[in-house]
């Protein structure tokens, strides 16, 4: 956006989105509003799906255990304890370093791979034949939880006036309590513990690639 500055016959550009943020601008009806509100439901879909993910295993430990020849005591370490904590161990990290580089480089595609990688990771869950081939496939969707949460509020910041952040970041967010709810629902629903990983990663990968 260019303003004229009359006296001195100066044109000053300034970044539409910097127009964008400023309280001046709060109430204008912008040409791409519509572009704004298909972000923001990208954002809502692929973070309630990631959530869903998070959950999958919880209703159907005792099957996994049983099928990988785990007594009570091992259930309750490796897939209680030791996933839970690499899954979070390692998105913690993650997260930190995608927030980094969501300031440096483009962060369409960063949110696409570190969304892609966490589903790949929630698809492979769905044929692993072992323990530790189980734990890396959760490790990687923790990656994905880690990494896609700072680049969806650094967008979210950039697309809405300070006065509205808080609202549509409310709504984004939403998405976490709902996709936990589903996720835990899905996978007590259905006999194969496997089935639920593919049933939400198949969603997910497509929204990696939107």
């Amino acid at each position: 956006m260019v303003f004229n500055d009359k006296n001195n016959m100066i044109k000053i550009k300034v970044p539409m989105i910097h127009c964008l943020q400023s309280p001046r601008f709060s109430g204008v009806s912008w040409p791409w509003a519509s572009q704004r509100g298909r972000i923001v439901s990208l954002y809502f879909v692929t973070i309630t799906i990631l959530f869903m993910d998070m959950n999958l295993m919880a209703p159907n430990l005792s099957t996994i255990a049983e099928e990988f020849g785990m007594d009570d005591d091992e259930r309750d370490v490796k897939l209680g304890g030791m996933i839970a904590l690499g899954f979070f161990f390692v998105g913690a990290p993650v997260s930190f370093l995608v927030g980094w580089l969501a300031d440096s480089i483009n962060r369409s595609p960063l949110f696409a791979v570190t969304v892609f990688v966490g589903e790949l990771g929630c698809l492979g869950a769905a044929f692993v034949t072992s323990y530790p081939q189980l734990y890396v496939c959760r490790v990687l969707t923790g990656i994905s939880i880690g990494g896609a949460i700072p680049v969806i509020y650094s967008v979210l910041g950039d697309l809405y006036p300070a006065n509205k952040r808080s609202a549509i970041s409310a709504v984004v967010t939403t998405g976490t309590g709902i996709g936990a709810g589903i996720g835990q629902v899905l996978a007590g629903s259905i006999q194969s513990w496997r089935l639920p990983f593919i049933i939400v990663a198949v969603p997910g990968l497509l929204c990696s690639l939107l």
